[in-house]
Order: structure tokens, then sequence, then C-alpha cells
């Protein structure tokens, strides 16, 4: 989840993956945990084909890319900041096709209207 605080200075908190969606069975056990997001946060889920794309050096996106990426466009809206990430992702990879789906979604808390 990424805020920013009252002098506009980004904060981010990061869940970790509980599995790998490969190996989720029915008989798995999980833990669980509550974020209480406030209004500005940012919340940001994405498939491990988004931290795992790699450029043609065979580098990864990896969690702190994607990081820095979403941090620098977190002033967009939840849709623009999706096609920045999107952007971001495919000028890393030189638009080399991913070995695996690439999935972000973008939730921005906003006041209720």
């Amino acid at each position: 989840m990424m805020t920013e605080n009252s002098t506009g200075t980004p904060r981010n908190e990061m869940l970790n993956p509980i599995a790998n969606a490969s190996i989720l069975v029915e008989s798995a056990e999980f833990s669980t945990g509550v974020l209480q997001p406030v209004v500005g946060d940012l919340v940001l889920l994405y498939t491990d084909g988004v931290t795992e794309a790699e450029n043609p050096a065979g580098e990864q996106f990896g969690r702190e890319g994607l990081e820095q990426a979403a941090v620098r466009s977190r002033h967009l809206p939840a849709r623009e900041l999706v096609q920045a990430l999107r952007g971001e992702l495919e000028g890393f990879t030189h638009q080399k096709a991913l070995e695996d789906d690439a999935t972000l979604l973008v939730v921005r808390i906003t006041e209720d209207k």
C-alpha cells in the first residue's frame, strides 16, 4: 500500500505474498492480516508475472522496479497509473513477450461522495 504523509513523502507498506498460485489446494492454510487504508492511500495488487518480467539481459523487473515505477506515477488516477506501470514494464522488457501473465490492480482510496 502506498500513502503520502502531510509533507507529501511517500510511505510504502508491502504485504508478503501468502502462496504461489500454482500450489494452492483446498487443504491449504493461510495467515490473514488487516489493512486499514485511509483516504489518499493507494493499493497495488499484482501477479508474479509483473515482477518476474525480464529484459533482454535476463534481469527481472522485480518488486523494487515495480515500487519505484509506482512511486513515480503515484499522482495519477488509478486507470492512468495502471497504464503508466504497463508502459514502464514494456520499456523495461523492450516489449519482449512475457513468459507469464502480468496482472495489475490499482485501488485509490477516496472520500465518499
